[in-house]
């Protein structure tokens, strides 16, 4: 079976997307903290700043998880979908 490029590349589109997603979530994340206090100067600040990060980024991970594999998934079904539909048009129209 031939490898569909139009497939890989709608797959790698998703998967690219997701992780823009998530590197725009943990830019957030560590902007908001650094508003926080990050910057502060007791230790005992900044280790709590540096949690609430670690827990935030801990969070955004777990959602990447549990998207990654359902949006790929979607995404082959969806190509295949095409691929189908696209031969059945040719089928119709030599036929």
């Amino acid at each position: 079976m031939a490898v569909d490029q139009d497939l890989l590349d709608q797959i790698a589109g998703t998967v690219a997307d997701l992780y823009r997603e998530v590197e725009s979530s943990l830019v957030t994340v560590i902007a908001d903290e650094l508003r926080k206090g990050l910057d502060a100067p007791t230790a005992e600040v900044k280790l709590d700043a540096i949690r609430r990060l670690r827990a935030a980024a801990g969070a955004v991970q777990q959602r990447l998880a549990k998207t990654k594999s359902a949006a790929a998934r979607e995404a082959a079904e969806q190509a295949e979908a095409d691929r189908l539909a696209q031969e059945a048009k040719e089928k119709a129209e030599s036929g």
